[in-house]
């Protein structure tokens, strides 16, 4: 995906060179084409959630090792400026414990906003770590929503 599709669309576009490539989680079908773009644009910095030892995490950990990129595991609660975005961390909480296996809830949550408009991009976390962002007031409206499990309809609670 990452080589065939999201490359040339970038291309396309007139992109040759990325500043941060993200990582929600180390499921196939969230990193398995993000090696191919690391190679392809260089960023400089690479953002992650927990990343067990497997072999999607291999491939990406060694493509940024290669082109000099340097990777950073974000954890929430924690709040920064990149590129003109204000940036909330909401998830993996700091007391999340990972598997030795990569899990939806080993995802990197953000919160991203410009301007006037926010941007929330849940990984695929799961009904249990959604509640608790919910319980601990850490969501707030937002303009869009990029739902968990590529939108399928148990993806989310409609609460949510």
């Amino acid at each position: 995906m990452g080589e065939d599709v999201v490359a040339p669309y970038l291309w396309d576009r007139g992109f040759r060179s990325l500043d941060v490539v993200v990582l929600s989680h180390a499921h196939e079908d969230h990193s398995g084409g993000l090696a191919s773009l690391i190679a392809a644009f260089h960023p400089r910095e690479v953002w992650t959630g927990f990343t067990p030892n497997g072999p999607e995490w291999r491939a990406v950990r060694d493509k940024a090792v290669a082109v000099g990129a340097r990777i950073m595991p974000i954890r929430a609660p924690s709040q920064f400026a990149f590129g003109g975005t204000a940036i909330e961390v909401l998830a993996p909480a700091p007391d999340y414990v990972p598997l030795d296996e990569p899990k939806n809830n080993d995802s990197l949550v953000l919160r991203v906003t410009f301007g006037q408009r926010s941007f929330l991009l849940t990984g695929d976390v799961e009904r249990g770590i959604e509640q608790e962002m919910a319980f601990t007031n850490e969501l707030r409206p937002s303009d869009v929503l990029k739902v968990a499990h590529h939108g399928s309809r148990t993806a989310v609670r409609k609460s949510f």
